[in-house]
């Protein structure tokens, strides 16, 4: 595919739309480490404060398609335009309120921009480059997302010592947005629309891209990847793993480098994985590859209790990096199933698969702890045994993905963006 933007100013706005996704997603990789001060401050207790951000989730994820269904009718520089509006006002107006109903609107606000940035990143970029450098191009933006988080957890302590709180973080995360809103609007006319939709009946168009992507067997099945193979590693590396280290009797501080671990690998897998099938034109198989030593570093890490911390450290790595490189191949794969009129939509069906599996895959393995250890107070203390019968459920889920993922199409020797 050829760009009718010019070459220079397309890679301004990729550059852009990249530290701005970046920076967007601080909301969920750092939010953590301002929990007990934002507890305190409003008086809440820690499900509240889970629930605050959990709004903030289940947003950002109900966002996905919509988003990728507007992103199909509307000027994509326009909708980030938006996507900072909202993402900046839902985060000052949770940064400036002691109102606990006006604090969840702000989340509701903010997570509807940043289900919408998201998507639109995902838009742009597919849009905007040849389809052979889309899977490299979302790896150093994932990469750039990582080392930001890292860089923003090492600067916490020091900000939190100077007197800063979580009100000003928060309300520095909104304003940053606002410098690049010129920017995008200055760029508006450079971004290339390859097959407008013209249909005037908005209801008969968005049935009409829902029935088309539906109808491509690829996706179906990447759907049901997405939900099982993303959802679960997404819900063990982010949520489970560190407790299950800690339960297996590492330090607070173990477990926290053990998770710096899992996002700078995560970052590496993305990039490697893209710019590997970028130039062997294999998407199929290293994403195959990519679920397999998910699934051999998942069940090792599950089943052997104690090991050595190194070794523990080098399984978190290389389940990071074969995980890393599976989502990122899974969103490539998608993005060339169906002509470019509809990548986003397709990927606004998936991502909501995506998120849902994570959802539902965090509350599973949860729900069945507390089953084994009898009530939710004792699943606060479970041994270490009780977390790895709950877990347990993962390997079957990635199993199932990855036979799914032998029936999908090899897509990446295709150079149209359709199957």
């Amino acid at each position: 595919m050829k760009s009718t933007t010019a070459g220079g100013r397309r890679w301004l706005l990729w550059v852009l739309a990249t530290v701005m996704l970046a920076l967007q997603n601080l909301e969920v990789l750092t939010v953590g480490a301002l929990a007990n001060d934002l507890g305190s401050n409003l008086h809440i207790s820690s499900g509240q404060v889970g629930a605050l951000f959990g709004v903030y989730t289940l947003f950002y994820a109900l966002m996905q398609l919509p988003a990728g269904l507007a992103f199909a009718r509307f000027s994509p520089s326009i909708l980030l335009i938006w996507a900072c509006v909202l993402f900046s006002v839902g985060n000052v107006l949770f940064a400036v309120t002691d109102n606990l109903m006006l604090a969840y609107t702000g989340r509701v606000i903010a997570g509807v921009g940043g289900g919408l940035f998201f998507i639109g990143y995902f838009a742009l970029t597919a849009n905007q480059f040849d389809p052979l450098q889309f899977a490299t191009l979302l790896g150093w933006n994932q990469l750039v997302k990582f080392l930001l988080a890292m860089l923003a957890l090492a600067l916490m302590p020091v900000f939190l010592s100077d007197g800063g709180d979580w009100r000003q973080y928060f309300f520095l995360l909104g304003i940053v947005f606002l410098p690049f809103i010129p920017c995008l609007w200055f760029t508006r006319g450079l971004v290339y629309q390859p097959t407008p939709n013209t249909d005037l009946n908005w209801l008969h168009g968005i049935r009409k891209d829902l029935g088309n992507v539906w109808d491509s067997t690829q996706i179906r099945r990447t759907v049901f990847m997405g939900f099982l193979g993303s959802g679960s590693i997404m819900a063990f590396t982010g949520l489970w793993y560190l407790p299950f280290a800690e339960a297996a009797g590492y330090s607070h501080t173990q477990a926290d480098n053990l998770g710096s671990v899992l996002m700078i690998c995560t970052g590496l897998g993305l990039l490697g994985a893209g710019w590997l099938s970028d130039k062997l034109r294999r998407r199929k198989l290293l994403l195959l590859w990519g679920m397999l030593g998910t699934l051999f570093c998942t069940l090792c890490l599950i089943l052997w209790s104690e090991p050595p911390f190194v070794v523990e450290a080098l399984l978190v790595a290389l389940l990071a990096i074969f995980g890393g490189a599976y989502l990122g191949l899974l969103y490539a794969l998608i993005k060339e199933s169906v002509p470019m009129s509809l990548s986003s939509t397709a990927l606004g069906l998936v991502n909501t698969a995506i998120f849902g599996g994570a959802a539902f895959m965090q509350w599973l393995p949860g729900s069945l702890l507390d089953l084994i250890s009898g009530s939710t107070t004792r699943a606060q203390h479970a041994s270490i045994a009780d977390y790895q019968l709950s877990l347990l459920v993962y390997p079957p889920c990635m199993l199932v993905a990855l036979i799914v993922g032998f029936f999908c199409y090899e897509t990446a020797t295709q150079t149209d963006g359709t199957l």
